[in-house]
């Protein structure tokens, strides 16, 4: 009975020790065949390309740049640049990465949105990165991918660099730097078309829609309008909605629009303009005003004048109508233009100063334009009394004098020619007698003048005859040319 025990008891502790044996075999296959990454310090051991991985995208470009992977490995800016991570973008990434989710069923996701799908991996080493594992040459060393789902046993962080589009330009694994790759989320977004159209009935007025088109994750937030002649640019969130422009002065512009667009990595895209985004505004500047106002005296004792306003107007201005307002409480109103210029007559009702005024009306595209107004004044006067000469007004009896007494008027019974008194002819030989004394007085004193005349010549030697002394009645011709020569006399000379 005791060796049947001992012998049952015993073949009890054979199977069990049996038992225990075959499952620590079954437990160290599984241990063997597990990938590294799920080890207890995962990402440190010799299948990571960065050896424990990075903790920031700054951190993450510090090793780039240094090229050591930390595990005896000096490959990462060749292995990196084979995804797509030059040195050139070592910056960006370093201030623009965007933490990532990766998942083992191959999406990449980002902020809620998948940038791509399909993910894979690449390791150094075929056994840690799982069943299936190939090889991949980069730089004339071998490494291995796989999917994310063989290699890893859960979703893993992860960081994405985005191309200007919003496009995954370079992932990575922030566990152990392994770069992941896959079939990207084609995400754009563009400006697509700027349209413009006149409105009726305002002047070089436009309204302006536009449209853009995207794909993928981009979503269109704004349209920003600029339209070339220095004005505040308008924003709307809705290319459709119309959006209008008066145009003040003339000139060609472009008008444009700028399409933003928010993509992964970049909430604030600024799309490029292209042409198709751009139009010429060619805008042409009706002009209108009033010249001058004038006038005219038509009866100047009635108060009567004529005014005319003249207008300069053109590039599609119409000269339509004027008001008059005269300065005296009355007006006249819808004056129609003759050409360049409107007239008027108004007679005031008495002298004053008055200021008038003419406001011209013109028709520019179908709208009715005041010019501003023109301006003059009027002072209306009592015209003045006529006069004859200074002082005297006509009708004045000093306007007809009488012919032979001014100081009597030509209708007086006094203007009557006056007659000399009958003297008998004594008088009238005493008279015969003054005027012959008189004409002797008057013909002695002309010729005492020319004679002093004469003297004065010769003295001062303009005389027509070279006197030398005239008043001399002996020899007035003596030491000139003129003067007798003398006689000379010889005595003979007395002799002893």
């Amino acid at each position: 009975m005791l060796h049947s025990f001992t012998f049952t008891a015993h073949r009890k502790l054979l199977f069990i020790a049996g038992l225990v044996l075959t499952l620590s075999v079954l437990a160290s296959a599984a241990v063997i065949s597990m990938p590294k990454a799920h080890a207890a310090t995962p990402g440190c051991d010799s299948d990571v390309i960065i050896y424990c991985g990075f903790s920031t995208p700054s951190d993450f470009i510090n090793k780039a740049r240094s090229n050591d992977s930390g595990n005896g490995h000096h490959d990462l800016q060749t292995i990196f640049a084979n995804y797509g991570l030059s040195t050139a973008d070592y910056d960006r990434f370093a201030s623009t990465a965007q933490p990532a989710t990766i998942f083992r069923d191959g999406r990449v996701v980002v902020n809620g949105q998948t940038v791509a799908t399909g993910g894979q991996n690449v390791g150094r080493e075929a056994s840690t990165q799982g069943p299936g594992a190939y090889p991949i040459t980069i730089g004339g060393t071998t490494y291995f991918g796989n999917s994310n789902g063989r290699t890893y046993i859960k979703d893993l962080p992860g960081f994405v660099l985005f191309d200007s589009q919003g496009k995954m330009q370079f992932a990575t694994l922030k566990l152990c730097g392994n770069p992941i790759f896959g079939t990207v989320v084609n995400t754009s977004a563009s400006c697509n078309a700027l349209q413009s159209t006149p409105v009726a009935g305002q002047l070089n007025t436009y309204s302006f829609t536009a449209s853009a088109n995207s794909t993928g994750n981009a979503s269109i937030t704004r349209f920003v309008y600029d339209f070339g002649d220095g004005s505040p640019t308008v924003t709307t969130t809705n290319g459709s909605q119309a959006v209008s422009h008066a145009y003040t002065k003339g000139g060609n512009f472009t008008a444009k629009v700028t399409v933003y667009a928010s993509v992964p990595g970049n909430p604030n895209l600024q799309l490029p303009v292209v042409g198709t985004c751009t139009k010429q505004i060619a805008v042409t500047i009706p002009f209108y005003n009033c010249i001058e106002l004038t006038g005219a005296i038509l009866d100047k004792a009635k108060f009567q004048y004529s005014f005319t306003a003249r207008a300069n107007f053109g590039n599609g201005a119409t000269f339509i109508s004027a008001d008059f307002d005269f300065g005296d409480s009355t007006s006249q109103k819808g004056v129609q233009p003759n050409g360049t210029s409107v007239s008027v007559t108004h007679a005031f009702a008495g002298a004053n100063k008055y200021n008038i005024s003419a406001t011209l009306h013109f028709n520019v595209n179908g709208a009715a334009v005041t010019a501003p107004t023109c301006m003059a004044t009027v002072s209306a006067e009592q015209p003045p009394t006529p006069t004859c000469k200074p002082g005297v007004p006509i009708g004045s009896p000093e306007c007809s004098p009488c012919q032979f007494d001014s100081s009597l008027p030509a209708d007086s019974p006094k203007c009557v020619p006056q007659v000399l008194p009958d003297t008998g002819a004594g008088n009238t030989i005493a008279l015969f007698g003054a005027i012959v004394a008189g004409g002797f007085l008057v013909y002695r004193q002309l010729l005492f003048r020319r004679h002093k005349a004469a003297f004065l010549a010769a003295d001062s030697g303009t005389s027509v005859l070279p006197l030398a002394d005239p008043l001399n009645n002996d020899a007035p011709l003596a030491e000139t040319p003129y003067a007798k020569p003398k006689t000379n006399r010889f005595r003979r000379k007395r002799q002893f």
